[in-house]
Formats: structure tokens, C-alpha cells, sequence
């Protein structure tokens, strides 16, 4: 540290002001996007395992006029290939929509694994280093037998932590139901790691369409001019204890 630098962060802060890097947070429901994958730093498509090579979704359309998909190939009929779904507008609130057994909500995400055995998945690369934490939620959406399935976080291809099941039909995740799984974690990321959300079946490619709701924050990282002059704060109020000390002491040699 030097008072040069010093004097060049105070010039800056005087003249542009002082702040800091704002937490910001990234809400897959936000990102979802019927034409764009990826969007922002989400992107979704299949994995061939937990922590498995990914492949972005290329297929994308209209599911009954109410939803959109994403898939690694045709969809409509069972089983299903590997997909990722919303409402036509899935941050509006409304009502929710049942189409082919399953029902989505509005602030939701659905994703299923396909039926060889593919995964589906949304991945986020870090757009930045720093601490991000991952606060999820995943519920069933199948109304007739209910979802039975697997969802596992993956970090630049190493799972973290255990599987999870989901197990039930609670379309809204309003948590309500046993078998709805919530998750909270936080890892720190270079910028480019690639974290996974991902889902998988139960040995059957039937039943196991799971419904998502997840953010991703970043935390709040001070800029380097408003950290050196914190450091400088301190250094300056370590200096001034120190001469006071020795003012006390020298007085009462005296």
C-alpha cells in the first residue's frame, strides 16, 4: 500500500463516487427463455450422468399453446426425450396449466430426464470470480402416479453432496409435501466454473417430471479502491493506538 495509490482511489471516489459491488442474484425462471439458450449465464440441455458431458438443448417450441420446451429432440409423445419447460410467460402470475399429466405454475421451472437414461439439466457458468450461493427447490409435477425422481448438483463435473428424491405431486412447491426437496448451498467460483442442477429418473423413464424454482446469488464484493482504503482506515487507527500508548506510557515515566 502507498499514499499514491491512496490518492488516486480517493480522486476516483470524489469524482464517480463510492460503491461497492452489489450482491446480484439469477433466478433461472427470470433467465427462461423460449428462443434464447443460453440466456444470461443459464444455459439447459442433457447430461449423461451427474457431473456428465452437457449438451445444450437445440429444440425448442409451443407445448399446447400454454407452455414452451426445450428438448434434445422431438417431444410430445412418451417417453420423453431430455427436456426443460415453462408457462408461455412463467414470471406472470396466473393460474397453472396441466397438459399431457403434468402441471406447471407460474414462477416455476420443469425439467425431465429422457429415456436413455439422459439427464436434463440447467447449467450456470460463474460470470465472475466470487462466493455465489444456490438456493433451490424441486417438487413433483406428475398428477396421475406422482413424480418419483433424482436431482444432484454438479461443479464443474464432480457432484457435490448426495442425491436427492423427489417423490409426490406439489406442482406450485409450496413445500407442502413430504417428497418436495429444498437445497441451500454456497460455493466459491472462479469465473467460467460451471454449476449443474440436474435430474434424473428413478429406473423408469416415466413419471419423474420435476418442477424448479432456483436463484443464484452473488455476494457483495467490495471494489478494489473502496478495499485499499479500508485497509488504509485501518492502518491509520493501528497507528494512532500505538502513539497514544506510548504518549500514556511516556507520562507516567515523568
Amino acid at each position: 500500500m502507498n499514499t499514491s495509490s491512496i490518492h488516486k482511489c480517493l480522486a476516483t471516489l470524489l469524482i464517480a463516487g463510492s460503491a461497492s459491488v452489489s450482491a446480484q442474484t439469477y433466478d433461472i425462471v427470470t433467465a427462461f427463455s423460449p428462443t434464447n439458450n443460453p440466456s444470461g449465464p443459464w444455459s439447459w440441455g442433457s447430461s449423461d450422468g451427474f457431473g456428465g458431458s452437457f449438451a445444450a438443448f437445440s429444440t425448442k417450441g409451443p407445448w399446447a399453446g400454454v407452455m414452451n420446451f426445450w428438448s434434445g429432440g422431438g417431444f410430445g409423445s412418451f417417453p420423453w426425450p431430455a427436456s426443460v419447460y415453462a408457462l408461455t410467460d412463467p414470471t406472470a402470475d396466473g393460474v397453472c396449466a396441466q397438459v399431457d399429466g403434468v402441471e406447471v405454475c407460474p414462477h416455476t421451472v420443469g425439467f425431465n430426464p429422457g429415456a436413455g437414461n439422459e439427464l436434463s439439466t440447467f447449467r450456470f457458468t460463474a460470470p465472475t470470480a466470487g462466493r455465489y450461493t444456490l438456493n433451490a427447490f424441486f417438487f413433483g409435477q406428475d398428477t396421475g402416479s406422482r413424480t418419483s425422481s433424482q436431482v444432484g448438483v454438479s461443479l464443474n463435473g464432480v457432484l457435490q453432496g448426495t442425491l436427492l428424491d423427489v417423490d409426490g405431486y406439489d406442482p406450485t412447491g409450496s413445500g407442502d409435501i413430504t417428497g418436495s426437496k429444498g437445497l441451500k448451498t454456497s460455493f466459491v467460483l472462479a469465473a467460467g466454473d460451471l454449476l449443474d442442477i440436474s435430474v434424473g429418473d428413478h429406473g423408469t423413464p416415466y413419471f419423474d417430471t420435476t418442477g424448479l424454482r432456483a436463484t443464484i446469488t452473488a455476494s457483495a464484493v467490495p471494489e478494489p479502491c473502496s478495499a485499499l482504503l479500508v485497509l488504509a482506515g485501518l492502518a491509520w487507527t493501528g497507528l494512532r493506538v500505538r502513539g497514544r500508548r506510548r504518549e500514556a506510557h511516556a507520562r507516567t515515566q515523568s
